[in-house]
């Protein structure tokens, strides 16, 4: 290549790189410096910003150079396709400043993008003047670089901050330390009618406490995951400027003990333990964080790009911290509605796995004691676990009455959703208890500090928000289960006094007979019990937070705690949690002596009936039995749910956007192996004249896939549905194993109708595994179809993943009569 072409390259590679940076580099990073944390919670370590910011400003302008130096042996088509690199750059960046200053349809910015990007092409070209301020403003790329990097809040993932590791403890004790923190977890649901822990039905939680100190009325300062974690490990009080990171909390319980003990530590939402202390954080390979890093800026550069009138049909970007391109998959299933961003999906696949991995973990002591800390996602939603550890499926909408994060009017619908909560509440108990069989096994129980904590808690309110603190909901979320058992400690107590999250680490601390070697927030927990303070919650976006008398506090906990017994029962080994509405004393009761000869007043179209034909062990049990109501029942009918003639389950109607809808939960030992009946009955009358009266179910449909010939179709029980997608829209997401099944998400909608599909259908090449229905916001979807009909068009099918290929596994939505196999998503 000749000095002259090399040099032109070079000045061209200048211009470009300039105008690049301008358009693209930095808005991106302008938006990204506002928002720091989107690299923490996906989990992206300082070489993966180091190599995003470099290579946003010079890999394009180097792609597109290349471009024009394969094109150099004919000088007019280099020559023009840089002027074509220049007029479109030209134009993205005038599209922005149009945007900002212009209020005109996207027609009329479109118009004036063109003729800016005509002009500056033309400018370019025919002027030396415009060349020559690009030369000028060459450095600007590397400063918008330095900005981001060094000058911006995202420098503190970057730049090493000084003092990460300076405030270490002298620890007198050599006592192993294990800290459990859970996550979404109200103190009231460990409570029965006395306010004691419920022995026969968390029976672990129970006899923990027997040896530990329970404060009963510990409180969060916060609703917040990514601050309400730092609180409990820091004992500082966290702040909306402060990140989830070491940089930001340097001294913690980490450094508290990184020179007396061995750390064994699992994060999931924050990177609080110095890398220095333990080690660095198992990742995904490289190419794949970055894959996914470009896929998701990608979307942000549209949003930032585009007229209003087009940002409105890509995907939104401000649900999650990524998988933006497809509605954002790091939303966690069940959630109903924009799911807590601050917890990466992966955490919520394999909550199981994380809970047993510490386990594993715990080994008799050899040298130095250790410290075992998880955060565990668990018993936070999505509602998928039974006491036992069995999981089960949700072949219908998942969290009905739910949007927004929001609860609806109905009562009922809430109640099932705390009904699912404590359910997996025990599967809690059943975790603790391994953990502390462990523990003894090992020899160290009685020698070690055990902390057991939450986040925050969880509210289940009709008509106000499931997370959000506010004066209605604010003792449900203020409210955490705090339980520590000192070394050597034999005999447990109850302490009712003022406690807050910011009090645990000043109380390892005391424990272990060390002095907190910074300032922290909060005070050890002694003996003596603490004067009364304020319970201050503070909550994200536009919650108003909580800021109550600590008495006020008290009465309002236990008012709610009475309530949710008075629903569910205690005791009884938490039998009660089966009846969601009165008739708790039906349960295991035989159906025939019952039932009422009366016709059927109304139809149920149960949900996923072809599983209860065909149960097998091992699998993913049907246990959420929901469905679809029609007839002459109102809502608030009280219903019994019966499994193979004994009633298992009791609910009542709801209305659930204006369909009457069935939700009921039913143990896992319901079920038998191969075919089961499931019956649904209205609850009528009261005392001796109670009678049970049928509800039309229908016959179980057995789906499967028939090719004839090469026309493929969908054929059940007297249903014959012919695969034809002339008017469906949609994608498969994602296809992931979570601990004990495969999770299959996407979308789907009637583009005729601008509804969402009927259902969608999952088969492992003809093999039917399991179904469900949309019921998952999509704003990104409604945006694309301008539609409110497919706002709920996402859907999350859960199926056993035994013996299954996931790359055979098909999915189908139903919709008007036909079905349509739904393709995978390729960004």
């Amino acid at each position: 290549m000749a000095e002259s072409l090399r040099r032109s390259l070079l000045l061209d590679w200048v211009h470009l790189a300039v105008l690049w940076a301008f358009a693209f580099a930095k808005p991106l990073f302008d938006v990204l410096a506002d928002a720091p944390e989107f690299f923490v919670v996906r989990g992206h370590p300082r070489g993966d910003i180091l190599l995003f910011a470099v290579g946003l400003v010079l890999v394009p302008p180097t792609v597109l150079v290349l471009i024009e130096a394969l094109a150099a042996p004919v000088a007019a088509l280099r020559r023009a396709l840089h002027l074509l690199f220049v007029a479109g750059l030209a134009g993205a960046f005038a599209m922005q400043v149009f945007h900002d200053v212009v209020a005109a349809s996207a027609a009329v910015l479109l118009l004036l993008t063109t003729a800016a990007s005509l002009a500056a092409a033309v400018a370019y070209a025919h002027t030396r003047v415009v060349p020559a301020m690009l030369t000028v403003l060459g450095p600007a790329p590397l400063v918008f670089v330095g900005i981001f990097l060094f000058a911006s809040p995202v420098s503190k993932l970057v730049v090493p901050q000084a003092g990460t590791e300076s405030a270490r403890a002298d620890v007198q004790s050599d006592a192993p330390v294990v800290m459990v923190i859970f996550d979404e977890f109200d103190v009231n649901m460990l409570m029965d009618r006395r306010e004691r822990i419920d022995r026969s039905r968390l029976p672990n939680f129970a006899a923990f406490a027997d040896d530990a100190t329970w404060y009963r009325n510990a409180t969060t300062v916060n609703s917040q995951t990514t601050m309400a974690v730092p609180a409990v490990l820091s004992g500082e009080m966290p702040s909306g400027d402060r990140l989830p990171t070491a940089a930001d909390y340097p001294d913690s319980v980490f450094t508290l003990l990184g020179d007396s003990h061995e750390l064994h530590v699992a994060e999931t939402a924050t990177q609080l333990c110095p890398e220095s202390l333990c080690g660095e954080r198992v990742r995904e390979q490289l190419r794949h964080r970055m894959r996914s890093l470009a896929e998701d800026l990608g979307v942000v550069s549209m949003h930032l790009l585009l007229p209003e009138e087009v940002r409105r049909r890509l995907p939104a970007v401000d649900r999650t911290f990524g998988d933006f391109a497809d509605g954002g998959r790091d939303e966690p299933a069940g959630t109903g509605a924009g799911g807590q961003p601050d917890v990466a999906a992966e955490a919520f696949r394999n909550r199981t796995s994380a809970f047993e991995a510490l386990v594993r973990g715990i080994r008799p002591q050899r040298d130095r004691p250790a410290l075992h800390l998880l955060h565990s996602v668990l018993p936070h939603v999505p509602g998928e676990y039974l006491p036992g550890g069995e999981q089960y499926l949700v072949s219908g909408p998942d969290y009905p009455g739910l949007q927004d994060e929001h609860w609806g009017p109905d009562p009922i619908a809430a109640r099932v959703g705390l009904q699912r909560h404590l359910l997996q509440v025990g599967y809690v108990d059943t975790l603790l208890g391994r953990l502390v069989a462990r523990l003894k096994s090992a020899g160290l129980y009685d020698r070690a500090l055990i902390v057991l904590a939450a986040d925050h808690g969880v509210s289940y309110r009709p008509g106000w928000p499931r997370r959000h603190p506010t004066p209605q909901n604010g003792s449900d979320i203020a409210g955490i289960p705090l339980l520590i058992k000192a070394p050597g400690q034999r005999r447990g107590r109850i302490d009712d006094s003022y406690a807050r999250t910011v009090d645990v680490l000043p109380t390892i601390a005391e424990l272990l007979g060390a002095r907190v070697p910074w300032k922290v927030d909060g005070q050890a927990l002694g003996d003596a019990a603490r004067p009364p303070g304020r319970v201050k919650v503070a909550g994200g976006g536009a919650s108003p937070g909580v800021d109550m008398p600590f008495d006020a506090f008290v009465d309002a906990r236990r008012v709610a705690q009475r309530d949710m017994v008075a629903v569910f029962r205690s005791g009884q080994g938490g039998r009660g949690l089966y009846a969601a509405a009165p008739g708790a004393d039906l349960l295991g009761r035989p159906v025939a002596p019952l039932a009422a000869d009366a016709a059927p007043p109304a139809r149920v179209a149960l949900d996923g009936v072809e599983v209860f034909a065909d149960n097998r062990p091992g699998a993913l049990v049907p246990s959420y039995v929901t469905g679809r109501i029609s007839g002459a029942l109102e809502s608030g009918q009280a219903l019994a749910v019966a499994v193979n003639g004994h009633v298992r389950g009791v609910t009542a109607s709801f209305e659930y956007r204006d369909e009457l809808r069935l939700a009921a939960m039913v143990p896992a030992d319901s079920f038998r192996r191969g075919a089961n009946t499931v019956d649904v009955f209205a609850i009528e009358g009261a005392g001796a004249g109670r009678r049970l009266v049928p509800l039309d179910t229908g016959r179980p449909v057995a789906f499967r896939l028939v090719d004839e010939g090469g026309a493929e179709s969908i054929e059940g029980t007297g249903v014959r549905i012919p695969v034809d997608d002339a008017s469906v829209e949609g994608f498969v997401d994602e296809v992931q194993r979570n601990d004990r099944g495969l999770d299959v998400g996407g979308w789907a909608v009637d583009a005729e109708r601008r509804a969402a599909v009927e259902r969608v259908l999952v088969f492992e090449g003809t093999r039917f595994l399991g179904e469900g229905v949309p019921d998952r916001a999509r704003p990104d979807i409604e945006a694309r179809f301008d539609s409110a009909g497919v706002a709920h068009s996402g859907f999350r099918v859960k199926v056993s993943a035994a013996g299954l290929d996931p790359a055979e596994v098909r999915v189908f939505a139903i919709s008007a009569g036909a079905a349509a196999e739904l393709p995978r998503y390729q960004p």
